[in-house]
């Protein structure tokens, strides 16, 4: 059952509005939250998403922990950027430029603004992998960003791993699990699945003293395939939905996705990598 809410585009949204939303989902105290949004998914006008961030914050109130992505995706290596491409020309000028991962003033790429005006929060911790970092605030975000082995963003001893073993839970604000929740691909790293080898990944880093780029040992191809994920979630009814005009917001346990994942995996290694 999905919840639908159609709000006149000339209405404004406040604090007020998400936290309704967000208890209505099931949001409650000393949860801790993964959060990924997009919010011009839901073509509303915002009073400021300092109210989104600031609803959460007082739903999970001071005893849970939220988790935004900050991820770094411009420290790459350039030969392979897609999105947009560069001349070949450029490239050595780039690279001279480019700057190692920084965890307090390294920019964050492409996560929404959600996260970049999170990521300015007074007490904010951000994990140390120069690609798919995370920033926390609460009780457990030392925590979840003590560590994060390089070749195992998503693996063993990673937030998202942390994040499991807590029974965390995820909220998507404008977004779905394919396209947003880069914790998903846990099931993966546990799984150990041979495809997570084969890719070109190369992040910067800095070591004795000098840059260089590194091959990650493993890192997962797509995200795209787990909307075969969520159709399931969907089906069994594992997740809270709530319909905001042209958006969605979803609600639901982490570890159950996680675990239904690889029940997936385990009968088809490949369902979400093909």
């Amino acid at each position: 059952m999905i919840s639908e809410y159609r709000i006149p585009r000339n209405k404004i949204l406040n604090k007020s509005f998400f936290i309704d939303i967000f208890k209505e989902l099931g949001v409650k105290k000393n949860l801790d939250l993964i959060v990924h949004s997009a919010l011009w998914t839901f073509g509303l006008k915002i009073e400021s998403p300092n109210d989104i961030i600031d609803a959460i914050l007082e739903s999970i109130d001071t005893k849970g922990t939220l988790i935004m992505p900050s991820h770094s995706g411009h420290l790459t290596d350039p030969r392979y950027w897609t999105n947009p491409g560069v001349k070949k020309e450029n490239i050595p000028k780039i690279i001279e430029e480019m700057k190692p991962f920084d965890s307090k003033t390294t920019k964050i790429r492409n996560r929404g603004i959600l996260a970049e005006i999170f990521f300015k929060y007074k007490g904010i911790r951000r994990s140390n992998h120069p690609l798919n970092s995370v920033i926390a605030l609460g009780p457990k975000a030392k925590y979840f960003t003590n560590s994060h082995p390089l070749h195992e963003s998503e693996g063993y001893g990673s937030p998202a791993w942390k994040f499991y073993k807590e029974q965390g839970y995820a909220l998507l604000i404008g977004v779905g699990i394919p396209k947003s929740l880069t914790f998903i691909h846990l099931g993966e790293f546990l799984l150990n699945n041979p495809y997570l080898k084969h890719n070109k990944k190369k992040v910067l880093v800095f070591e004795n003293g000098k840059k260089k780029f590194v091959t990650l040992k493993k890192y997962p191809q797509t995200g795209k395939y787990f909307v075969r994920l969520q159709s399931v979630m969907e089906e069994r009814k594992m997740m809270n939905v709530i319909k905001i005009n042209t958006g969605y917001v979803y609600f639901f346990p982490f570890k159950d996705a996680i675990d239904l994942s690889m029940d997936m995996m385990k009968d088809n290694p490949n369902i979400f990598n093909e």
